[in-house]
């Protein structure tokens, strides 16, 4: 049986959550990404090895999920070294377009 006390604590408890999302979501705009892909890029940091599926688990998404969010926040950068996103992962675009090749993960 909950409490009134128990009731009130599990209030400010998610308000407090709420809270830090709406704060997360606004340092990640001014990183120019979504607070999820924030959030991928600090696992990352800290466990550089996690699988897309490890990710998907802790973002709280389906990895499919997590490969557009990486996809969507690494293509521009990518770009700016000469690389391309197509269907297959990225493509080297500098240089002779007939030596261009595929590089996915």
């Amino acid at each position: 049986m909950t409490t009134a006390t128990d009731d009130e604590f599990l209030f400010l408890l998610v308000d407090v959550a709420r809270l830090m999302r709406t704060r997360i979501d606004q340092r990640a705009r001014r990183r120019g990404m979504t607070r999820a892909q924030w959030v991928i890029l600090i696992w990352l940091e800290r466990q550089s090895e996690l699988s897309q599926n490890e990710l998907a688990t802790l973002v709280e998404v389906e990895p499919i999920t997590v490969g557009r969010l990486v996809v969507h926040f690494i293509t521009p950068a990518a770009e700016r070294f000469g690389y391309r996103h197509h269907a297959g992962g990225l493509a080297i675009t500098s240089g002779s377009s007939s030596r261009s090749r595929a590089r996915s993960r």
